[in-house]
């Protein structure tokens, strides 16, 4: 009998998790193949799921006598490494006749030891891994090399790198394939697509952590004349950046009652009218590996704004937004940057016309980008024949 283990080793697993990628493949995968699935990771009792079940999959936790705060480094401390890593291993030796496919994410040393473990116990089980990454470091690309070697199917969310790897390890290229992550299209209620549009501009983020760069954000929203139209910014905000925001309105008073942060919404559908009635959605991230809020504004049809990260380019090239030029990681890009995503703003402020999607784009975006068809690759279909 067939059955998918979605291996997961890592220090923490959280509901949030479930709604993304980690959580979306596999429940896909046991639509579309009929495979039951297990998940199956370290018990965090502090911070980590509480559940046991999740839409008909089964959560299981591995006790741990240590409160691991991170994986350990097999450099840095090569005990605490396969300390850790037996954890695992001792799962997978009790069970390793209970499962015939196995799904891990990224590409590092604890996933090239365990699929290295699991090639020797068995020779038959289908591995695949999905990397979950837009670059690799030097350390990476060993690692990816060892892990082809080893596994089935390996996948990549971002086309730049699947050039990369298919130029440098041209041997393996059957193997790897593009495959970006998706939206949930069974989980929401379709009405939402048809709900108006405002002139709203949002963005939806842990706001004041350095990867989403929050700050570059007020910077391009103060240089802008919003006239009618208001800025809805959802998500977390770290505790040390309300003096920023505080300082921010001082600056800027006129702005307060134009920019609206107004913090976590656990609600997926909730989160989905959001970007059903925005008009505009901006992201000023330094780095995303995917950037799934691209896809999910994209996919009701959201005129994208964005700096140059995860999957921004893509959907500029193919369907409809605009990118900045420069790499956002670096500091000395942020003026050119300011400067190109205030004048598309304030273009979009001016003329909503142009934030219209057409009909056409819209469908397209939403068949290439669900995950009902995204399981649907050859790649995964030879996987599970």
């Amino acid at each position: 009998m067939k059955k998918l283990l979605c291996l997961l080793p890592w220090t923490e697993f959280c509901d949030v998790h479930l709604v993304k990628d980690v959580g979306l493949f596999p429940e896909y995968f046991e639509k579309e193949y009929k495979i039951p699935v297990d998940f199956v990771f370290l018990d965090n009792r502090k911070t980590g799921t509480k559940l046991s079940e999740w839409h008909g999959m089964n959560l299981i936790k591995l006790p741990s006598a240590e409160n691991y705060i991170q994986a350990p480094s097999v450099k840095k401390n090569p005990i605490k490494f396969f300390k850790f890593i037996k954890i695992f291993t001792n799962f997978l030796r009790k069970t390793k006749d209970f499962y015939s496919h196995i799904m891990m994410f990224h590409v590092s040393s604890t996933t090239l030891y365990l699929v290295r473990f699991i090639r020797k116990l068995d020779k038959n089980i289908k591995i695949y891994v999905k990397a979950d990454a837009s670059k690799f470091s030097k350390r990476q690309w060993f690692y990816l090399k060892q892990i082809l070697k080893k596994t089935d199917v390996l996948s990549v969310e971002n086309e730049y790198l699947l050039r990369d790897i298919n130029k440098k390890l041209p041997e393996y290229s059957e193997k790897v394939e593009y495959i970006p992550n998706g939206f949930d299209n069974i989980h929401f209620s379709v009405e939402l697509l048809s709900v108006p549009k405002e002139n709203l501009i949002i963005q939806t983020a842990r706001f004041g952590t350095a990867p989403k760069n929050t700050q570059l954000l007020l910077k391009i929203l103060s240089n802008v004349d919003l006239k009618d139209w208001n800025v809805i910014l959802a998500g977390t905000i770290e505790k040390d950046f309300y003096s920023f925001i505080e300082s921010f309105f001082r600056e800027y008073p006129e702005l307060k009652d134009k920019i609206h942060f107004i913090g976590n919404i656990s609600d997926q559908n909730e989160l989905y009218r959001l970007y059903a009635r925005a008009k505009v959605f901006i992201l000023t991230s330094r780095f995303e590996s995917f950037a799934i809020s691209l896809i999910e504004a994209a996919y009701f049809g959201d005129y994208i704004v964005s700096t140059d990260v995860g999957i921004a380019s893509t959907i500029k090239n193919n369907f409809w937004g605009f990118v900045a030029n420069g790499n956002p990681m670096e500091q000395k890009n942020d003026g050119q940057i300011i400067t190109q995503m205030s004048n598309v703003v304030q273009k979009l402020i001016d003329n909503p016309e142009y934030c219209i999607v057409d009909k056409t784009e819209k469908d397209k975006i939403r068949r290439d980008f669900s995950m009902s068809n995204i399981v649907k690759n050859e790649i995964f279909k030879g996987f599970f024949e």
